[in-house]
């Protein structure tokens, strides 16, 4: 009896701070003006988003304890505190209603009503957080009893939906540069946000790499182990060639401007060779008489990584166009102040970073 009263202190405690949060947030401003930008293109914008994930972590943080519970216990614990939180953004609702508190927070108007009650007014409408952060709860506390096997790969897709939805001109910009054709764009994104089937097909895809990852990886690396010395070396070569090749097919896509006299595959041809045969030249007469044939391997292995990384830097503003390109060395400028600041002047300059950093974004 008394582990199941301490469960439930603990459920309403975290129900009580997640719902002060999730007011905070909405008091802020950020579930309307969020929700301009779709997530998912006419179902989900990111203001809704944001609060799908503060009920989720109510249910999360409320059975966060190491002790593993049973499903039934996590699921009360999860649906106290998420109803709670929906409890909070109900009382919001009708407080915004029955009183002006625009004269201190501007944004407690009819258009967060709307939002919060999905349009459906302060009568009806107030049911909907309560059920909502009832069924959030639970599936946060849910969530957090299951094994990381299972867990990872769903947090990780729906994270590169979330991403792929918030960074959509980012992405849909790199697939035009691409010359992907607009069917294909059209498959993932509306003209604003990612389409159903889009975010699905993400979601399954991710996932199921993620799952398989762990069974496959140590299958691949144990592969690898039991080959020889030579062999490894074979591998090492193989991969950072594979590497190069794919590069000089990316280069083939990009708007890279160059004479017409040099032509695109003179240039495909370039690239495999700076990042290709050059490194892979290297590792193989400089490592001849200093280095083992193991690590060798792993140099070129390195090398793939190395060549991967230059190449995306150096060929990253034809991908994401002028616009982004300029926002992203601004972003860099001031981040570079920041951490000059913080070199010259020592812990003070922690707070010039802060000032810099939240100026740049």
């Amino acid at each position: 009896m008394s582990e199941l009263r301490n469960a439930v202190i603990t459920s309403v405690k975290t129900g009580l701070i997640i719902g002060v949060v999730s007011v905070f947030v909405a008091l802020m401003g950020i579930i309307v003006d969020f929700n301009e930008l779709d997530v998912i293109g006419g179902v989900i914008g990111l203001g809704h988003t944001i609060l799908l994930l503060i009920g989720v972590a109510a249910g999360y943080v409320a059975v966060r304890d190491k002790e593993k519970r049973s499903y039934p216990e996590a699921g009360l614990m999860g649906a106290i505190a998420g109803l709670l939180m929906g409890g909070a953004l109900a009382l919001l609702v009708l407080l915004i209603h029955n009183v002006n508190l625009r004269p201190v927070f501007v944004n407690a108007t009819e258009t967060l009503i709307a939002a919060l009650t999905l349009n459906q007014g302060p009568g009806l409408g107030i049911v909907l957080p309560l059920a909502g952060g009832l069924v959030l709860g639970i599936i946060g506390s849910v969530l957090n009893q299951l094994s990381p096997h299972v867990r990872a790969p769903i947090l990780t897709g729906l994270g590169v939906v979330l991403l792929c939805g918030v960074l959509q001109e980012v992405f849909v910009a790199i697939l035009r540069n691409f010359a992907l054709s607009e069917e294909f764009i059209g498959f993932f994104y509306y003209r604003k946000g990612l389409t159903p089937l889009g975010a699905i097909s993400l979601f399954m895809l991710t996932t199921i790499i993620n799952a398989a990852w762990p069974y496959l990886g140590p299958v691949v690396r144990r592969s690898y182990d039991q080959l020889n010395p030579t062999g490894k070396t074979i591998v090492g070569t193989a991969v950072l060639l594979a590497v190069a090749i794919l590069m000089a097919l990316i280069s083939l896509r990009l708007p890279i401007p160059i004479p017409e006299t040099i032509g695109k595959p003179v240039l495909a041809a370039a690239v495999f060779g700076l990042f290709g045969l050059l490194p892979a030249a290297v590792v193989w007469l400089g490592a001849r008489s200093r280095q083992q044939p193991a690590q060798r391997s792993r140099l070129l292995l390195r090398g793939s990584l190395v060549s991967m990384g230059v190449f995306i830097l150096a060929t990253l503003p034809f991908m994401v166009g002028l616009y982004w390109t300029d926002v992203f060395d601004n972003f860099g400028l001031y981040v570079l102040m920041g951490l000059g600041l913080n070199i010259v002047i020592g812990f003070a300059g922690l707070l010039d970073l802060g000032y810099v950093a939240f100026f740049a974004i």
